[in-house]
């Protein structure tokens, strides 16, 4: 649990040239920050977890020509972490339902939802068929 606890704990620090700026949020494989680097913003995916990053980057890596995930940049191996530096997106769901004041999403919004989670099942089976297999 240090290694997880050590991972929340490096805005202000910089990996690969990204001035790490603010933490994103945190979950089993690591935290993801805000990274900075000139004008550049992305999200670095930082973990302590290489084989699990691995798999991450290579099924980003086989969707990047799509636009159902974010754009993988690099993956990158900096002393103790393993590192992805990933298209920054909006906020995640949990977020959304923060802001929503506990109130169900609207059917406008779970159609959008909806959409995208077929549009990426649709695009998995047509053009990576492989991807399942990983």
């Amino acid at each position: 649990m240090t290694g997880h606890v050590s991972l929340l704990t490096l805005s202000g620090t910089q990996i690969k040239g990204y001035h790490l700026s603010q933490l994103i949020g945190s979950g089993a494989y690591g935290a993801v920050y805000r990274g900075t680097c000139g004008s550049d913003v992305i999200a670095l995916k930082v973990s302590h977890r290489e084989h699990d990053l691995a798999i991450e980057a290579k099924a980003l890596q086989l969707l990047n020509s799509s636009d159902v995930s974010p754009k993988i940049f690099f993956s990158h191996h900096d002393g103790i972490y393993h590192t992805l530096g990933l298209q920054l997106l909006g906020p995640d769901l949990e977020t959304l339902r923060e802001k929503g004041s506990s109130k169900p999403f609207d059917r406008h919004t779970l159609v959008k939802f909806m959409y995208q989670a077929i549009a990426c099942l649709d695009y998995l089976s047509e053009e990576n068929g492989e991807l399942l297999l990983v």
